[in-house]
């Protein structure tokens, strides 16, 4: 099933599994999440650009990766990817994210990331 259309009032989403991992598959429903309701992504295209990302960054990103970056930057990587064309170069990443002021975006993320990855 794809990403639930009420994504942005929903608190998780149902999504089939992308990783082997259980873990690294809470986190990226989260990564979905921020996808929606953060960067203005539909619910369905959300979850394809992280099902697509994840095959296309398979050499470069692992389950490790993901949980490293959290769910809220590599909510933004998927994003600035895919607003850039979807460019493999993240060299002007770091400009783009600063200068977008997402601080009370990433508090959101990190809160329903807490309630759905720990709390559930």
């Amino acid at each position: 099933m794809l990403c639930e259309e009420n994504a942005l009032r929903s608190s998780v989403f149902i999504m089939n599994p992308i990783s082997n991992d259980s873990d690294t598959n809470r986190l990226l429903q989260v990564v979905c999440w921020a996808l929606t309701r953060h960067f203005g992504h539909e619910a369905e295209a959300a979850e394809m650009l992280v099902r697509c990302s994840h095959v296309r960054f398979a050499g470069q990103w692992n389950d490790d990766f993901y949980h490293h970056e959290g769910p809220f930057r590599s909510a933004a990587l998927l994003h600035y990817s895919s607003t850039h064309g979807g460019t493999t170069n993240f060299n002007g990443f770091h400009e783009w994210y600063a200068a977008q002021e997402l601080g009370e975006a990433h508090s959101d993320t990190m809160e329903h990331f807490r309630q759905s990855y720990f709390d559930s």
